[in-house]
């Protein structure tokens, strides 16, 4: 636990006694259970990330706009400290997304209603979604470069023009929760404003499902998802634009296993076989 955190937080008024218990599910920052008071503490780390931004602020307008209406946690307080930015938000009961996924589908849906903060646009065009395709392709090794170049899926044909909407950015099953019949969607450090199939295509990735759940959803759960959001519209874009986000997180998923995270090799091939 970060000394200067602590104090930066309790300078704010949050009483901080107590155990801070570490919790491990997040990918990019340190995170700590605040148990005596029902808290949760992030601190922001710097982070390289070309799809998944890092943004404090955008985390916390979101909490703010969106937890009274069950959509996020309560913020409680926010600050900086020498070692970085942080939040103090109250903690939500529940365990990680495993399955069911109808719910899932219906909080996005909710999500995709508000009304729109001012936040950066998510990539949600195919010329988007291919210019960071192609930022990660030119990270990595020759070889992953250019079996990925040889996926390149044909741009679409016709599709509805894109819709702009709030995104939370990052539905993978890590950042929802689900207590009983209620989900709950943590970790808005990277939201934005885009059309509703970007995040229904992050949370149906089988890449992502495959890190996080250690398989991808089935025939039958993805259609559920489409089904309970109940879009004809917007199931019809993410149809249109799946090949190219295959081709996006395929080559996410290849760029984490390049920087340590093996466990991402297993979920590069199954978003290249769905690709493919």
């Amino acid at each position: 636990m970060s000394r200067l955190v602590r104090q930066s937080v309790a300078a704010c008024g949050v009483s901080t006694q107590g155990p801070w218990v570490v919790q491990r599910g997040g990918q990019t920052n340190r995170v700590w259970h605040l148990q005596d008071q029902g808290l949760i503490v992030k601190l922001y780390l710097a982070v390289d990330n070309p799809l998944f931004a890092n943004d404090p602020s955008a985390e916390a307008e979101c909490l703010s706009r969106l937890s009274s209406q069950g959509l996020a946690p309560e913020l409680i307080a926010q600050g900086e400290c020498a070692d970085g930015r942080w939040i103090v938000y109250r903690h939500i009961d529940g365990d990680p997304w495993n399955s069911e996924p109808a719910p899932v589908a219906q909080i996005l849906r909710r999500v995709h209603a508000q009304p729109l903060p001012d936040l950066a646009s998510a990539p949600d065009t195919d010329e988007s979604l291919r210019s960071v395709t192609e930022s990660l392709i030119r990270r990595l090794s020759g070889a992953a470069a250019q079996h990925l170049r040889r996926l390149e899926p044909a741009p679409p044909a016709d599709h509805p023009p894109p819709r702009r909407t709030l995104l939370h950015g990052d539905p993978v099953p890590g950042n929802i929760l689900i207590d009983g019949s209620n989900a709950t969607l943590i970790d808005w450090q990277c939201p934005g404003i885009g059309d509703p199939a970007h995040d229904l295509a992050l949370f149906l990735s089988p890449g992502m499902q495959q890190v996080y759940r250690g398989a991808p959803l089935t025939a039958a759960e993805r259609a559920t998802t489409l089904a309970a959001y109940d879009c004809a519209v917007t199931s019809a874009r993410l149809t249109a634009l799946q090949p190219s986000y295959h081709w996006l997180i395929a080559a996410y998923c290849t760029w984490k296993s390049e920087r340590g995270a093996p466990h991402y090799r297993a979920a590069a091939e199954v978003e290249c076989a769905a690709l493919s």
